[in-house]
């Protein structure tokens, strides 16, 4: 019998591979946002968690429920979209679908294994000062950091002239994930990973400016740059410092 991880790591691939086979067909939101369910999704989703149940754990009862369940999933699920798929983006969609869908199956693995009574002891187990301070860290690097930066360059941002051709946002979510990268990659002690983005996007930068002729802008595109790095980095540092010190 293989071990817990092992069956929620099957549990998962047999989901995964399952939604690729399905593909797009499980959900159609139509031109009045109804959302139209194939059943047959729903019957396969809930065999698979059947027969992997029965095959890792020989648990038949559990196997049956766990089947039900699922398809038990789809009909609410399908109801609550089609009440407010209008208000909802086609991301938001699938993300629901998906993650709710997880859910489920990580349920099953609760139950079937009997864990739900450990699972208090481990979430507490998690809250070391390393994993929070990991967790503040990425929190600051996001919105708080481009606050920052975006106040910092306030007084350069009003000199710049011309028509902003930018996609609404797209320098926010961008340095989002710059951030998330560098921070990461300081807590793994991947430098060498740092500088690779960072040539990466000097690259794409200097794609972007080399045929102009705004000195002011090219200074401005560095000087974010820069700090969205140090910013990262520094924080990054901080977690590092705050694990040496503790140890």
């Amino acid at each position: 019998m293989i071990n817990s991880s092992s069956y929620l790591l099957a549990l998962l691939l047999g989901y995964l591979l399952m939604s690729i086979a399905v593909g797009r067909r499980g959900y159609v939101i139509n031109a009045k946002c109804q959302v139209s369910t194939i059943w047959l999704p729903a019957v396969l989703h809930g065999l698979m968690l059947a027969m992997l149940t029965v095959l890792f754990r020989a648990e038949y009862k559990l196997a049956i429920i766990a089947a039900t369940s699922m398809f038990a999933f789809y009909a609410v699920l399908n109801i609550g979209l089609s009440k407010f798929s209008c208000s909802l983006s086609a991301l938001a969609v699938l993300l629901l679908k998906h993650g709710m869908q997880v859910v489920i199956i990580v349920c099953v693995f609760l139950s079937v294994d009997k864990l739900w009574p450990s699972l208090p002891g481990y979430f507490m187990a998690q809250l070391t000062a390393h994993n929070l301070a990991v967790l503040l860290a990425y929190f600051l690097v996001l919105r708080p950091a481009s606050v920052i930066i975006g106040h910092i360059m306030y007084p350069w941002q009003q000199k710049l002239s011309g028509e902003d051709d930018t996609l609404v946002n797209g320098g926010a979510f961008i340095g989002y994930l710059e951030r998330g990268l560098t921070l990461t990659f300081v807590l793994i002690s991947q430098w060498h990973a740092i500088g690779f983005l960072l040539t990466a996007k000097s690259i794409l930068r200097f794609n972007e400016l080399k045929g102009s002729h705004h000195p002011q802008r090219s200074e401005y595109v560095l000087l974010g740059t820069l700090l969205s790095f140090s910013l990262s980095i520094g924080v990054g540092l901080a977690v590092y410092l705050l694990d040496v010190s503790n140890s």
